[in-house]
């Protein structure tokens, strides 16, 4: 009987009929224990009609089980694995452990869920329900979470029911419904349904107080309270709190016979409910196939030919009531029927409580099965069984040597406060100083990844100082670590913290006689910062090369691109700036690292801007929003800003640029301080504001140091802003900064900056050489901004030189430039120019496809020719979204196919 609920059961007809329409539609139930979560969701699925349904139960015991959840929702659909593209595929299956390979990429495995669900919706409307959300497997957890905030049209419902309390779990920004206690009319009538004595009013009254309208609370009172308490009042219920209603029905479970007491203890205490493991188990156990019905009539069980339990109270109740030898006995027997030869991690699970600590034995099972989790892309659940595995062994060095293991993978599941407290337990069994410094350096990267900026690079220093000469390899690795978090911190670096500082530690490490690229990268970083007479430039070429020549394998090489495409920046070399960039994105996708895909590509944009290819730079911009939000990314795409100033968009750029400056200021972020404060000198610039942005500008440039790529562009403003404002001597210093910082490069567009930098403060013949010195260098370099800028500048020159044919040409050409790329306020700029040169200048408005952002995004994607899997697997969407995304785009455009799209783009 379900009571009351008008407006969620409306709610849930609702989302039932969308998802029929072909909609998808996601919600969180969330409230307290027994308050009518699952009652809703048995209502759900009963008006489902026409639907599929999928149902996972999340259970309190099975949370250190890898994707344990993903299994209940996929398993049965596995067959379909096929349809999806290659990589998600075998992402899935490895996940899941139908097959072996490379450990996937979690934000990969979530994906190719995501896919599944949509290719099971095509064949019929697909209703999926998670009760006890709270209690997956922290795999399954996030990839769910990623599915609920990916799905559009799929014709897919995804219910999720989460006990109040469980908060950090990756739904919180989803549509939610809290559901309160019954109201008074509802309860009053529940409580008449199940108590069948008459009830005094006070005492009616001060049980339905007690119980706060909670439905389990109620139905429970009638078999808790004998009739003579109920009528006389003189025992009341308790709050009707979960512990207490667990409480109530272990004290049944007690009254059972032996036989079904052990038999409901079994299934308590297999995590997937498994039907065929729980009667094996109670066959090993002596136990004879036993009818259920007193334990229905308890009101504990389900009325039906399986063990299932009435609510998940019963289930935690039951195993929290048996004594632990009675545990034991009923885990084993458990284990007994995986059989030994079972590869899954759950038998293991199974013998670690079937035994008490410590058991090497035990430890070692525990620890291979962890290397199989960790194979399978779940480091969150290969740490619990690390923890374990540490519990159990009784070698001080090698309980050490697990606890380590734990907290590495404890760290790249983001589970820090566990990976921390496996740091303590490996550095208090260990008299090792190897293994001492190893867990200093994973409590440095925890550090790190809690705070990006500042406070992360000194305890990095000291823990790749100390690893020198226990792990060279790993202490090189380490010091390039240190130079990213260097070049976050910039000028924010905390003191011991700085570039000069790594750079000091590093210069010295000894190099394998075969080094790798990132060996190469770290030498040449060190030589450029320190004046120490080595050619830094050619060592960085070399470093570029054999990065571009290898083949990325692992976060620490996609690093090593990162911080490779901010020193070709730093050195004005846009060529290899663009091409490894390029391959940061293209690797990262081959391999699935979607995690690595913001930083990525949020670099790949900023090759793309300068390039002038503002509608490239959008798309990837939009990918790189749509992957820093598939994987709540902590990531600020910086590029963003500077595309919104390069545009001119006053409003927006003062709002996003103000908005990234106090997040950058907030995490200890230098780099992207000044980055922010360039782009408001860029967007005053462009507009004529040469005051303003020369005060922007020095904010930019004022703290010179190697690799602060933001204060070289900021030195570039600053020589415009300050020659525009007569500041000559203040421009002519900012050149020789930027020759100097640009430490012998003689990259085109380097060459083409500082020629464009001489002629703003030049005159005559002198000026006049040196913008066409830059235009020529800058058209080499394919730095197209810069190159419609120096056309601009130049033409406002020779107009102010009276030689108004040749201005025309250069503000013409500046223009058009402008125009197609979508730099209004640079455009409004040239065009008053070429008005005062007597000029007509007819405004082209750009057009306007009545597209929405996600829809132009396809549209160009599609241009490229990728096909829908393709796109999808882009922008983290389903083929499905994307091919109803195409459908609208076709009705908008008068079109039916591909084929037209592209004509009538190209049109």
């Amino acid at each position: 009987m379900l009571l009351g609920r008008r407006q969620e059961r409306e709610l849930l007809d609702g989302l039932i009929t969308a998802v029929r329409k072909g909609d998808s539609r996601v919600l969180v139930l969330e409230g307290e224990a027994g308050v009518g979560k699952t009652a809703l969701l048995d209502l759900l699925v009963d008006r489902a009609d026409g639907c599929r349904v999928a149902r996972v139960i999340g259970m309190q015991f099975g949370t250190e089980l890898a994707y344990a959840g993903v299994h209940q929702l996929c398993a049965p659909f596995l067959d379909r694995v096929g349809h999806l593209p290659a990589p998600q595929g075998a992402a899935l299956e490895i996940a899941l452990g139908a097959r072996a390979g490379v450990p996937p990429d979690r934000f990969l495995v979530a994906l190719a869920v995501l896919g599944l669900l949509s290719v099971i919706a095509k064949e019929a409307p697909l209703v999926c329900i998670v009760d006890d959300f709270q209690w997956l497997d922290r795999s399954s957890s996030q990839a769910l979470a990623f599915v609920a905030r990916r799905l559009h049209s799929e014709s897919v419902g995804l219910i999720f029911a989460v006990r109040d309390g469980h908060s950090g779990l990756g739904v919180d920004s989803l549509p939610h419904v809290h559901l309160d206690g019954l109201g008074d009319d509802d309860a009053a009538s529940l409580l008449a349904a199940v108590v069948h004595v008459p009830l005094d009013a006070r005492v009616r009254q001060r049980i339905l107080t007690e119980a706060r309208g909670n439905p389990l609370a109620i139905q429970e009172i009638s078999r808790t309270l004998t009739d003579a308490e109920l009528q006389s009042g003189v025992i009341f219920p308790g709050t009707g709190t979960a512990s207490e209603l667990e409480a109530s029905f272990a004290q049944r479970w007690s009254q059972l016979p032996a036989e079904l007491q052990q038999l409901l203890l079994v299934a308590a205490a297999e995590p997937f409910a498994d039907t065929a493991m729980i009667w094996g188990a109670a066959e090993l156990l002596g136990i004879t196939p036993y009818a259920s019905g007193p334990a229905v009539a308890a009101g504990l069980c389900a009325a039906d030919s399986t063990v299932r339990f009435r609510h998940p109270l019963v289930r935690s109740g039951i195993y929290h009531a048996a004594s632990p030898d009675a545990r034991r006995v009923v885990h084993q027997a458990l284990a007994d029927v995986a059989g030994a030869d079972s590869a899954h991690e759950w038998r293991v699970w199974h013998v670690a409580r079937a035994q008490l600590p410590p058991d090497e034995d035990v430890a070692a099972e525990l620890t291979t099965a962890a290397e199989r989790t960790l194979a399978r892309g779940a480091p969150a659940a290969a740490a619990a069984l690390l923890r374990e595995a540490a519990t159990y062994t009784v070698d001080p060095e090698l309980r050490s040597v697990r606890a380590l293991a734990a907290a590495q993978a404890g760290m790249q599941s983001g589970q820090h406060t566990q990976a921390l407290a496996s740091l303590s337990i490996a550095q208090g069994s260990s008299s090792s100083a190897h293994t001492f410094h190893r867990a200093e350096l994973i409590r440095a990267q925890i550090g790190a990844a809690a705070a990006r900026g500042s406070g992360a690079v000194p305890a990095l220093l000291a823990a790749a100082k100390h690893l020198e000469p226990l792990d060279p390899a790993l202490a090189r690795a380490t010091y390039l670590e240190a130079f990213a978090a260097a070049l976050f911190a910039s000028s924010l670096a905390v003191p011991g913290g700085t570039l000069h500082d790594v750079a000091s530690h590093a210069h010295a490490v000894q190099l394998s006689p075969e080094p790798t690229p990132s060996d190469l990268l770290l030498r040449a970083l060190a030589a450029r910062i320190l004046p120490n007479g080595e050619r830094s430039t050619e060592l960085m070429r070399a470093a570029f090369d054999a990065l571009l020549s290898a083949r990325p394998v692992g976060v620490a090489s996609m690093q090593a691109l990162w911080v490779a495409g901010i020193a070709a920046v730093d050195m004005w070399e846009h060529q290899y700036w663009d091409r490894l960039t390029d391959l940061h994105v293209s690797a990262s996708r081959e391999a699935g690292a979607i995690s690595q895909l913001p930083l990525a590509l949020s670099s790949r944009q900023g090759a793309v801007l300068f390039s002038g290819d503002f509608e490239l730079a959008d798309l990837i911009g939009q990918e790189c929003a749509a992957a820093a939000e598939a994987t709540e990314s902590r990531n600020v795409p910086y590029t963003e800003p500077v595309l919104t100033a390069w545009r001119g968009d006053e409003a927006a750029s003062a709002r996003i640029i103000g908005s990234y400056l106090n997040d950058a200021t907030a995490r200890g972020e230098g780099g992207g301080v000044a980055f922010m404060h360039w782009a408001r000198a860029l967007l005053a610039n462009s507009s004529g504001r040469h005051a303003e942005a020369l005060v922007a500008a020095r904010e930019a440039a004022k703290l010179r140091h190697p690799f602060d790529t933001s204060s070289n562009l900021g030195l570039m403003e600053l020589v415009e802003a300050a020659a525009r404002t007569n500041a000559h001597d203040e421009a002519r210093a900012a050149i020789t900064l930027l020759e100097a910082g640009m430490n012998g490069s003689q990259s085109t567009w380097g060459r083409g900056i500082l020629a464009r930098s001489r002629a703003l403060v030049s005159a005559g013949e002198d000026a006049e050489e040196e913008f066409r010195d830059a235009i020529a260098n800058l058209e080499r370099g394919g730095i197209g901004t810069e190159l419609a800028r120096t056309h601009m500048m130049f033409g406002e020159w020779l107009r102010r030189a009276r030689r108004i044919q040749d201005a025309r040409t250069h503000l013409r050409e500046a223009h058009d430039r402008f125009r197609r790329m979508g730099a209004a306020a640079l455009a409004a700029r040239t065009a008053r120019e070429l008005r005062a040169s007597g000029t007509t200048v007819t405004s082209v408005a750009r057009t306007d496809r009545g597209l929405t952002p996600q829809e132009e995004q396809i549209v160009r994607l599609t241009a490229e020719g990728l096909t829908n899997p393709e796109i999808a697997e882009r922008l983290f969407l389903s083929p499905r979204t994307v091919e109803y995304h195409l459908g609208k785009v076709y009705n908008k455009l008068g079109i039916s196919s591909r084929v037209q799209l592209i004509r009538k783009l190209n049109a």
